[in-house]
């Protein structure tokens, strides 16, 4: 975003960086006003934030990027090693908490039955043959907890900001490719200029080279 907004006032924009600290504080600014637009919550993250708040966030097409999303230990190498009553962390916010459970069910640790509610949830596991211990953290947390569960699943970036490897994960969530990260802005102000300038800037090919460079591959370009 600090790239972004340079290239915005290079345009003559005057555009500024805030930052939040806090995961959903961001869309909530979005929503009330405060702020233009962010990149920041998935796809999925955002239709249930709209959901949930009576609100109208978008993603202006053509879409960015995924954060990759993996199984990532300090213990174990694979998911055969995992122990009975191992404890597995992960986000804690219900889309993420679903795609958790999701992932576990297809490598074959849980089960899931019918979805009670929106979202499956960890009272929807009905087997779970190795009594998994599942700990739900809030997502900034969910990297820093490694050493002291079993395993965790969260996406790439915060595993390298607590400096671990990115690339070194017992198993990678194939789904991620449908957790679209990119602009969002609120639909009423979808036509003005500067939302198409940035779309424009977002997607040149320098642009997206310095992406790659920032992020190491743990967020994947979709292609143009």
């Amino acid at each position: 975003m600090q790239v972004l907004a340079e290239k915005l006032n290079d345009k003559g924009y005057d555009a500024k960086v805030v930052l939040f600290d806090a995961n959903n504080m961001a869309a909530i600014a979005a929503k009330d006003g405060d702020i233009d637009g962010f990149m920041h919550n998935h796809l999925p993250w955002i239709k249930t934030f709209n959901e949930e708040n009576n609100s109208h966030l978008i993603m202006p097409e053509p879409l960015l990027a995924y954060y990759r999303t993996a199984m990532y230990s300090t213990k174990y190498n694979s998911v055969d090693e995992l122990p009975d009553n191992a404890k597995i962390g992960y986000p804690n916010d219900p889309t993420n908490v679903e795609k958790s459970l999701q992932m576990l069910e297809r490598i074959g640790l849980i089960k899931l039955g019918e979805k009670q509610d929106v979202f499956y949830n960890a009272l929807d596991i009905v087997e779970n043959p190795k009594n998994i211990e599942l700990v739900e953290t809030e997502i900034s947390t969910t990297a820093r907890i490694i050493n002291d569960v079993d395993t965790v699943i969260c996406p790439a970036t915060r595993i390298l900001q607590a400096g671990l490897d990115p690339n070194a994960f017992i198993v990678e969530d194939e789904a991620a490719v449908d957790q679209a990260v990119s602009l969002t802005i609120d639909e009423k102000n979808s036509d003005q200029q500067w939302v198409k300038d940035a779309m424009e800037l977002m997607h040149s090919d320098e642009m997206r080279a310095t992406f790659d460079e920032l992020f190491k591959g743990t967020i994947i370009l979709y292609d143009k």
